[in-house]
């Protein structure tokens, strides 16, 4: 096993399964055949080395990050190329992502961190773009590809969040971040947008107080079928773990011939013919040897584990037959009375939310022009005019304030760019937010 620093390309075929689907399978592989002639020259082009084909999905290694970003770039060219000329039923849009670090190579395949790094980010990446990691980013020339940044994101199995770039097509512009400038208020007294922020979310934390004792016991249902839940979960699990456990040392150590199910078939069978050849010359089994095994053992388990979520969290058929059937389908029908348990309880939460919200915010104006938060904060509802807003306007505001959270709380955050600081249903209502002693 060789030890060394590679760039890692992944590309796969937007809506692939779907469209597996739907057709033959003489279809499909012609499909992968026909996607495999138009990509294969360009990445040879670029100086990458095709690893292994997974159905729709591409692995590819390059000596020279600027190439592999390079590689990516012509891959969408030429898709869109393609596209250009070939029926709707037939075009193909597909993601890149790539990775710089070290890996391990053996036979041909290649292992590492860097290998999961750029699996993960190809999960995230969108069609007709090409994503990379800031660790390709700095190794590149810079010059040849145009990029920008996207953030920091954290990736499933990956410690630390990783900062990911993309490639600018032709004509598109890296976002700026622009400036915000308030207007000066016109009328004196009006309270700052930062303060009338806070005293809604004291409103808000107090209505959802009262609204989670009043739907307390729903709550309590639901958790406690939680955590019935969890505790089959972890029974079973205990119970599937230990069988794929056994599968996978009977696959490995055994004389009988591995599970057909089982993944990595070629890999298993290479490991027990050099397995074989060590016992036949009366060796020990060598350090190389166990390596490998580790290494297998960990991609069985960690199929193994995918496989363990589809039979509890899925929805597909369990045969009969399969070992702990009858616990899978009673741990399935419990989770089905748990998420609706859930749905449930948030739902009657949110409804008494609401209608507390509302109740609450016309009686706490019109009675004394002013909510708790608000009060909290030394501010005050008054009408435009001045004086208090009276029930009416308390009325009107109340009823308006789901037009201001709608559409991503734009009515509220009108409030930055108007020049009184009012909110959708602020100006509907003819009321003004101010502080307290300058109304």
């Amino acid at each position: 096993m060789q030890h060394r620093s590679l760039t890692i390309m992944f590309t796969d075929m937007k809506g692939f399964t779907p469209r597996t689907s739907t057709q033959s399978r003489a279809a499909t592989l012609d499909m992968i055949r026909q996607h495999k002639e138009l990509m294969l020259p360009v990445i040879e082009c670029y100086g990458g080395t095709l690893v292994k084909g997974i159905g729709d999905a591409f692995l590819v290694t390059f000596e020279s990050p600027t190439d592999a970003v390079l590689a990516g770039v012509a891959l969408q060219e030429t898709m869109r190329q393609y596209n250009a000329e070939a029926p709707e039923a037939h075009q193909v849009e597909i993601r890149v992502a790539i990775n710089t670090g070290e890996v391990s190579t053996e036979e041909g395949d290649v292992y590492g961190e860097a290998v999961n790094i750029a699996a993960r980010i190809e999960g995230i990446a969108e069609p007709n773009e090409v994503y990379f990691t800031e660790a390709t980013y700095l190794s590149m020339n810079k010059t040849e590809v145009p990029s920008a940044e996207i953030g920091f994101r954290i990736l499933r199995g990956i410690p630390e969040k990783i900062k990911v770039y993309k490639v600018l097509r032709e004509g598109e512009r890296a976002p700026r971040r622009k400036r915000r400038v308030a207007a000066v208020p016109a009328r004196a007294g009006v309270a700052p947008v930062w303060r009338r922020a806070i005293a809604l979310g004291l409103d808000c934390l107090l209505v959802g107080l009262v609204a989670a004792l009043l739907t307390a016991k729903q709550g309590t249902v639901a958790r406690r079928a939680k955590n019935a839940l969890d505790t089959r979960r972890k029974a079973i699990d205990a119970r599937l773990d230990e069988m794929m456990d056994k599968v996978v040392q009977e696959a490995l150590w055994g004389d009988q011939p591995p599970h057909a199910d089982l993944p990595f078939q070629n890999e298993i069978a290479r490991f027990r013919r050099r397995r074989g050849n060590e016992a036949a010359v009366g060796g020990a089994v060598g350090a190389e040897l166990k390596e490998r095994a580790e290494l297998l053992e960990e991609k069985l388990r960690i199929a193994g584990d995918q496989f363990v979520n589809e039979l509890l969290w899925g929805n597909g058929e369990v045969p009969s037959d399969f070992p702990h059937a009858q616990g899978i389908a009673d741990f399935r029908e419990l989770r089905q009375r748990v998420e609706k348990l859930e749905n449930e309880s948030k739902k009657a939460q949110q409804g008494v939310s609401s209608v507390l919200l509302l109740i609450y915010a016309i009686v706490a104006v019109g009675w004394r022009s002013r909510t708790p938060g608000k009060a909290a904060l030394r501010l005050r509802v008054t009408c435009m005019q001045g004086g208090a807003p009276g029930w009416k306007r308390a009325i009107i505001r109340g009823v308006l304030y789901p037009l201001s959270a709608s559409v991503f709380g734009l009515g509220f955050i009108w409030a930055l760019f108007d020049a009184n600081r009012q909110t959708w249903h602020d100006k509907i209502a003819g009321t003004c937010v101010v502080l307290e002693g300058d109304e």
